[in-house]
């Protein structure tokens, strides 16, 4: 028996200030990292069994199929709705969808790619956008977008603090905290001369302080090894990342091809900026987000800043020597 109170149940008041964005949209960029660390070690026994509520992979489904409302609804504050699209209070879409069917990690993918698209929608967005106003239709109470981007990490918390309880009543213990949080390496590549192609290895060695060994960063021989070689010593790329350009934006794109050394799973990147990780056994330092550019788009032939913009990858610092292998662990 779940001891959450139920979701159409609950109240909700205005309780925020439009100046407050920034914490919120941290708070549901974030929601893709808990939904991972939440199904990473379930087996599918579990993440699909029912008690006759909705399992672990239905609630995980359930906020996909949310997506497609809060950015109607986000178009309708934009467009000055008077009242905001109706959501479907039967939850038909989601009792269609068999998720229970789905590859758990095709479901986690497709919330992350989704997700990503919506926050994108925010970053022209003005001070003043937030406080516009629009009738909740259930609610029936007015609705700033503010109070919105509250609505819907309340409905997130609300469907992950589901699947955390019948994970333990599973009998799997809470995920690792942060600290701990494990992705993985899936694919190294480097080459030794800038714009040369990217070749993929299965262990490379890792030098503290320069690079990767045999990396034309390593060699001070890369196109930027002169005004940023420092802040190059080893560069990562998420697989989420080009899964997303290719399901939202039509551009296909190798992992080689993205010139990034590491390409990781299961690990957001973007938050490791001034923090320490380990690549296998090797400590990194994130230093800059990696951005998308012409030379890329250059060497590439495809139209890489829109699809890469803010999720093309870290550059990072090596600060121990030591070997990395497809397959090792991504510690945060």
């Amino acid at each position: 028996m779940s001891r959450l109170p139920k979701w159409f149940e609950r109240e909700f008041s205005n309780w925020t200030t439009p100046d407050m964005f920034p914490n919120l949209l941290c708070r549901l960029q974030g929601t893709p990292v808990r939904l991972e660390e939440l199904l990473s070690d379930l087996p599918r026994s579990v993440l699909a069994a029912a008690d006759g509520t909705w399992s672990i992979l239905e609630n995980a489904g359930h906020l996909i199929d949310l997506e497609a409302l809060w950015d109607a609804r986000l178009s309708d504050f934009l467009a000055g709705a008077e009242v905001l699209t109706e959501a479907d209070l039967s939850n038909r879409k989601t009792y269609l969808a068999n998720h229970n069917d789905r590859d758990p990690r095709a479901v986690q993918v497709a919330f992350r790619a989704d997700r990503t698209s919506f926050l994108a929608r925010f970053e022209g967005l003005e001070l003043a956008d937030y406080g516009r106003t629009s009738i909740h239709p259930r609610l029936r109470m007015p609705m700033r977008l503010i109070d919105t981007l509250a609505f819907i990490a309340e409905h997130d918390d609300h469907h992950l603090a589901r699947i955390l309880e019948l994970r333990v009543e599973a009998g799997y213990p809470r995920p690792l905290p942060a600290g701990d949080a494990c992705g993985k390496v899936e694919g190294i590549h480097v080459t030794p001369e800038k714009g040369g192609e990217m070749v993929a290895v299965d262990a490379i060695r890792a030098l503290a302080g320069e690079g990767l060994e045999g990396d034309r960063y390593q060699l001070a021989a890369g196109t930027f090894s002169k005004g940023e070689g420092r802040r190059r010593q080893a560069t990562l790329i998420e697989a989420e990342a080009l899964e997303a350009a290719a399901r939202d934006f039509g551009v296909e794109l190798a992992a080689g091809e993205s010139r990034r050394n590491v390409t990781t799973r299961g690990v957001a990147l973007r938050g490791l900026v001034g923090r320490e990780f380990a690549v296998g056994a090797v400590r990194m330092r994130g230093v800059q987000l990696s951005e998308p550019c012409g030379h890329l788009e250059k060497l590439t032939g495809k139209p890489l800043r829109r699809a890469l913009k803010h999720r093309a990858g870290l550059k990072a610092e090596i600060l121990d020597d030591g070997m990395i292998r497809v397959g090792d662990p991504v510690r945060v």
